[in-house]
Formats: C-alpha cells, sequence, structure tokens
C-alpha cells in the first residue's frame, strides 16, 4: 500500500511510503501481550501495554521495510528544509546537557545525526571529537560539509559498527521511536559506550495528544505511524534507560526541535512554557503530560 505520512506542528517531512509486509507486535518491554486501544493512524492501531505502558503500533512495517521510508526524507537540502529542522534551541540544550554531564569532553557519537545540526553545535568546544550515523546519503554529504571536523558514516545502528567501550558519550536524538527493536537497539549502543560514559536520548511523547484528539479529532497532532513506531512517556523512558544499564537517570522536557510555521511555533511554546513552569516548580519532579518531547540522560554503571 502507498500512503502518506500524517504531517501535523512537530513533522518537518511530508512524504509518501509503500508497504509490502507487516506484522502482529506485542510489548517490546515486557513482552506482554494485553493492550489497550488509544485509536487508530492510517492503517495501524496506536496500543498502550497493559503491563507496563508502552505505547506502540500495531502491525508494524517489517524490518526490510523500513530503510525505504527514508529514501525521500532528505530530498531538500534548502537553506529552508534545513533551518525546519534544527530551530538551535534543541542543540543549545543539548549541548548545556552534555557539557554538564561531561565537563572535561571526550569522544561523542551521535547516532542519527541528521544535517549535522548537533554536531556542529558541539563543534564550537574543541574538548570533543565527533563521530556521527546517518542514514540519508544526502544529509550525510551536507553534515560531512557543514561539520568537516567530523567523521560521519551513512547507515542504520544495525549497519554500523565500532569497538566495545570507544565513546565518552552517545547521543540518540529522535531515533528510538523509529527502530523496531528498542530494547537491542539500546544494549548494542550502550556496549560502545564506556563506563560512566553518558547516554542521552531524545524522543517525542505524544501520547497524551492522541488520547484528546478523541475528544478534539481536528487536534494537528499525530503518531505519524508508521514512521514513529513507539511513543515513550518519562516513566518507560526511564525504564528503557535503566534496564540498558543506566543509573543516575534524569528525564527532562525537551525544548521544541521542529516546526513548519511560526503558528506552529508560538502553539508549541505556549503549551511547553506551562509545562517548564511546572517541572521548575516541582524542584524537576513533575513533567506535565503536554510536553511533547523528552530527553533522559544516564551514566553507565560501572557493573
Amino acid at each position: 500500500m502507498t500512503q502518506q505520512v500524517k504531517q501535523s506542528f512537530y513533522t518537518t517531512v511530508e512524504h509518501p511510503f509503500s508497504i509490502e509486509h507487516c506484522e502482529a507486535v506485542s510489548c517490546n518491554f515486557c513482552g506482554a501481550e494485553a493492550y489497550t486501544a488509544l485509536g487508530t493512524e492510517l492503517d495501524f492501531e496506536i496500543r498502550r501495554c497493559a503491563e507496563c505502558r508502552l505505547v506502540y503500533i500495531s502491525p508494524q512495517p517489517c524490518a526490510e521495510e523500513i530503510p525505504a521510508f527514508y529514501d525521500a526524507m532528505y530530498l531538500d537540502d534548502s537553506p529552508e528544509e534545513i533551518a525546519a529542522r534544527g530551530l538551535g534551541y534543541t542543540e543549545q540544550q543539548l549541548a548545556w546537557m552534555l557539557r554538564r554531564r561531561k565537563p572535561d569532553g571526550g569522544k561523542l557519537l551521535d547516532l542519527g545525526c541528521g544535517f549535522g545540526a548537533v554536531l556542529a553545535e558541539m563543534a564550537q568546544h574543541s574538548e570533543w571529537t565527533l563521530h556521527g550515523v546517518e542514514i540519508g546519503e544526502k544529509a550525510v554529504a551536507h553534515a560531512r560539509a557543514r561539520v568537516p571536523s567530523a567523521t560521519i558514516q551513512e547507515g542504520t545502528v544495525d549497519d554500523v559498527d565500532f569497538a566495545p567501550e570507544s565513546f565518552d558519550c552517545i547521543l540518540m536524538i529522535t531515533v528510538l521511536e523509529h527502530v523496531k527493536d528498542p530494547k537491542a537497539v539500546l544494549a548494542r549502543v550502550m556496549g560502545w559506550l564506556k563506563p560512566g560514559g553518558v547516554l542521552m536520548v531524545q524522543t517525542p511523547y505524544v501520547e497524551p495528544f492522541i488520547r484528546l484528539k478523541r475528544f478534539l479529532p481536528s487536534l494537528p497532532i499525530y503518531f505519524e505511524a508508521p514512521r514513529h513506531l513507539f511513543d515513550f512517556s518519562p516513566r518507560s523512558l526511564q525504564l528503557y534507560m535503566e534496564q540498558a544499564g543506566c543509573r543516575d537517570t534524569r528525564v527532562e522536557i525537551a525544548v521544541p526541535y521542529a516546526c513548519g510555521s511560526r503558528l506552529g511555533i508560538a502553539l508549541i511554546w505556549g503549551v511547553k512554557l506551562i509545562g517548564f513552569a511546572l517541572y521548575r516548580l516541582s524542584m524537576r519532579q513533575y513533567i506535565w503530560p503536554y510536553s511533547g518531547g523528552l530527553i533522559a540522560h544516564g551514566v553507565k554503571s560501572n557493573d
């Protein structure tokens, strides 16, 4: 079947996809079969695990179908398109968090580096040696030109390999929601991270909006199935990080990282500012359900 990915405030690309083979799936984290249906998008049911509450879609495209989704994502490398993919706030927030965790720098890997916006921000700090991985040929070419000091490979997490315990920090920015097996991916990635190294993961958080759409069907925020296979709440993201071997894990609200219009930017910031205020007032304990995006960061255990 050929369909069009739903476009929302958080969607920076609009492209068709074609799927030949799908498969029914159970919960990736705990394996439970029982679930609550939250809604549907295109031909995909959005489910919440009855046991651990992980949100995912089923059926899901088979693994061999997924790389083709990204063939059309990076066709436009115009300044306008690149600007839409990196507003600057995200890069500054991640750099600040990372330098707070690792003030002495080290070797950094950005998995899913896109056009290289985060790498470009980190390149301003000489204490970092930069590496990146991205699936799109156009994006890789632009990222290499934009950050010549970085070593950037084309491929997915499954396509590349690195020496065990070779990085001081690994970033996964809007990556985990795209992969078929987040648990296995995190286990593989953690093998590349040194003990005491930092893993930083940024994901969307749209489950509350999906539930709200039962009452407001015209709400212009979508799950973005089937490019997005999962949606992570603060609880589920922390569970994944801890299961992968992270300690001292913190989940924080992400600033807006993508939007297609000034109106969208204003609306997103208006909602997020409420979340940031509540987060600060609660001494960094409470994350408002309508925060829209999360950043989890933790330190690899020495065990």
